[in-house]
């Protein structure tokens, strides 16, 4: 009868613990930011649908609208 109290014991003392689901560290997630043709972003819309997979898992998507990266920075600063 001991041997089962102290079982016993031991399972509640189990159950009051939180439980860790996994030991791997913390995933740290990163942003991602392109700029891609409207063309392109149809395509990428299109393979998401096919994926059955959402946008936001492809990063953050900007349209370019044909502007070179220096004239593109200069007009994100002024939005």
């Amino acid at each position: 009868m001991a041997e089962f109290d102290r079982d016993l014991n031991e399972i509640k003392k189990i159950k009051n613990k939180p439980i860790k689901v996994t030991d791997e560290p913390e995933i740290e997630s990163y942003r991602l930011q392109v700029r891609i043709s409207p063309a392109d972003l149809k395509r990428l819309q299109k393979l998401s649908e096919e994926t059955c997979t959402s946008m936001s898992m492809w990063g953050s998507i900007f349209i370019h609208d044909g502007l070179d990266d220096r004239e593109a920075k200069k007009k994100d600063k002024k939005l």
